[in-house]
């Protein structure tokens, strides 16, 4: 279960996801699952659908993240390839639909997409803003969004963002293992 979406311009549904569970949250326009740290953050190269400005976009966000586990007293997430394939993929549902949520292009849900890749817990955040900035602070204000991207079990993860061709909103996702 999905909370609404609160305003157009800066939207999130808040659900956490942990270990298959989804709890609905009451928070504006983000969408959490969970992460885990790493010793060393690595960026992977641009998907060739990427441009420079959302790599850029991207990356920001990443270093924010990492920023925040840092005071918390974790290790930096490393982002994965199979994380960040199930995050493009995710954000590119969104911005399709100009329609921020966990279900996927089938009406998959978070733990149809993660929960086989081989980790004893994930997560996934949403969110619907138009900065690395503002999707990181939304997540960060949310407490459920807040524990995954703070949870020092996770150690990799994938971040993206796409933006709707038809509105021009940001759609972002982020997956977490652990």
């Amino acid at each position: 279960m999905l909370t609404a979406i609160l305003r157009r311009s800066a939207r999130i549904s808040v659900g956490v996801i942990a270990a298959g569970m989804l709890v609905g949250l009451a928070s504006p326009a983000v969408a959490a699952t969970t992460v885990a740290p790493t010793a060393n953050a690595a960026l992977l190269p641009a998907s060739p659908h990427e441009n420079r400005k959302e790599r850029i976009r991207d990356h920001k966000a990443f270093a924010l993240i990492n920023q925040e586990r840092a005071k918390a007293g974790c290790a930096p997430l490393r982002k994965v390839e199979k994380l960040q394939t199930a995050a493009r993929e995710q954000s590119d549902v969104q911005a399709r639909r100009d329609r921020m949520g966990h279900d996927g292009a089938n009406g998959n849900s978070p733990n149809d997409r993660l929960g086989g890749m081989g980790y004893h817990q994930w997560a996934e955040n949403v969110a619907q803003y138009g900065s690395a900035e503002a999707a990181v602070n939304a997540w960060m204000n949310s407490p459920g969004h807040r524990a995954n991207i703070l949870n020092c079990a996770y150690t990799e993860t994938g971040l993206d963002s796409e933006r709707s061709k038809t509105d021009g909103q940001i759609y972002w996702t982020q997956t977490f293992g652990g």
